[in-house]
């Protein structure tokens, strides 16, 4: 199936998220929650990066679909606008179908989850909580199964 890798980082952040809800150390918690961030924001990628991957092998040969992979290695931050500028260079259509959808909720968890990594990924502070993750991730889940359910 395509979307192993995807469906491997959403099922370990729905694990970390059964799993901080039963603690009680305020501390961990916050760990925890720097942590699922990270994920959630590799999980934008790899969804984008799944979604790519099932398009082309639905629509495109062997030699195109390698080349396309390839560089595709290199799409990282994610931002909203990154990750529309990728579905439409494939179909512009789709591009404004998903754009039409997305809602404010959604453009604030995409942006803000990668700009959260990017903090905790330079050392710097994260204000981010178990519960602004856990929303977040519900809202960019409606985004990637949105670009899945399209990219078919």
């Amino acid at each position: 199936m395509i979307y192993t890798e995807s469906r491997k980082i959403e099922y370990q952040i729905n694990r970390l998220l059964r799993k901080a809800n039963t603690l009680d150390d305020e501390e961990l918690i916050s760990d925890i929650a720097i942590y699922i961030c990270v994920l959630v924001s590799g999980y934008i990628e790899t969804s984008c990066r799944d979604s790519v991957k099932m398009y082309l092998y639905n629509r495109s040969d062997k030699t195109i679909r390698r080349h396309i992979l390839k560089n595709l290695e290199r799409f990282t931050n994610p931002y909203l606008d990154k990750v529309l500028d990728l579905i439409g260079s494939f179909d512009s259509d789709i591009k404004r179908n998903i754009e039409r959808s997305i809602d404010d909720k959604v453009k604030e968890a995409v942006n803000s989850v990668v700009g959260q990594r990017h903090n905790i990924a330079h050392g710097r502070d994260s204000n981010i909580s178990l519960v602004r993750i856990t929303e977040y991730f519900n809202n960019i889940k409606t985004l990637t199964s949105s670009v899945q359910v399209k990219f078919r």
